[in-house]
């Protein structure tokens, strides 16, 4: 069955039941519960500082990640409409809502098509970074009739107006030559595994795809390196060995101290969204890990 019509018999049947409480949402968020833990991954995609991000995922572990490695959450736009607390420099926009506001998500053939006219202005979001931007996908299948759809039309427009087609890359765990094939040329398809073997056993794969996602990490890895600022480091005190010149590491380490002071008129003073223009440049050197 697919899966859009497998949800929405789902719906229906809590919708019937006797005595029943729970929505298609809350059952979902029962299942998806609250991990301890997020994965490497999610680390790697935080490491590398993007201001803004995109999910069809009810979990938060990417929240979670990203406040671990800068201090404070992004900001998430939901369905709704309505934004959570975070940090207002970078946002997340969850496409299909979040597992803690079981009313927004959307995974039933009800909800699918009843998106364009009751979400509209969230999927312009998308469609706006796909026009302005080159769109990096991760652990995405593709195969969301949303996303098909918001696709094709970004590429469409581009094509009719002359435009260069091709709007993302998508990195997947083994080759897909015919998913490739499918999106060429709007999206381009990155394998970091190799082909699947004509024949494989179960356990055969679990141990290929295995080693495919470890191949994953360590690209992501070499990327947030690629794109990491080379002035990230220079007021932190772990890398403080780094600066042979004495004089250069002592300039470094009363610009940390100094951060404390920027941070209290940054938040309260008088001109506060002056100094946070300067908290902002200390960070950018590193004042965020050389706070205590």
């Amino acid at each position: 069955m697919n899966p859009l019509d497998a949800a929405e018999v789902l719906r229906r049947a809590f919708g019937k039941s006797s005595g029943e409480t729970h929505s298609l949402g809350e059952r979902v968020a029962d299942v998806i519960g609250t991990p301890a833990r997020f994965a490497l991954s999610h680390a790697l995609l935080a490491a590398l500082d993007v201001a803004n991000a995109i999910t069809t995922n009810f979990d938060d572990l990417y929240e979670r990640a990203v406040e671990s490695a800068s201090g404070a959450r992004p900001r998430v736009l939901l369905p709704k409409g309505e934004q959570a607390e975070g940090d207002s420099g970078r946002w997340l926009l969850k496409l299909h809502g979040d597992a803690s506001e079981p009313d927004t998500v959307v995974l039933d053939r009800r909800s699918f098509v009843r998106y364009d006219a009751e979400q509209r202005p969230l999927a312009a979001v998308l469609q706006a970074t796909l026009l302005t931007r080159h769109l990096f996908v991760v652990g995405a299948s593709m195969n969301d009739d949303n996303v098909i759809r918001l696709v094709h039309e970004v590429a469409v427009l581009k094509e009719k107006r002359g435009g260069k087609a091709e709007l993302g890359t998508v990195v997947t765990l083994q080759d897909d030559p015919l998913s490739a094939d499918l999106w060429a040329p709007e999206l381009r398809y990155l394998s970091v595994g190799g082909a699947a073997p004509t024949e494989e056993t179960d356990d055969e794969r679990t141990a290929r795809m295995v080693g495919a996602a470890r191949e994953l990490d360590v690209f992501l890895d070499r990327v947030a390196q690629h794109a990491a600022r080379g002035t990230a480091t220079l007021m932190d005190p772990r890398y403080s060995a780094l600066i042979r010149d004495d004089d250069e590491r002592k300039t470094a380490q009363k610009l940390a101290q100094l951060r404390s002071w920027v941070e209290k008129w940054a938040t309260s003073g008088q001109h506060a969204d002056e100094w946070r223009d300067v908290l902002n440049s200390l960070d950018s050197a590193g004042g965020i890990s050389a706070k205590p």
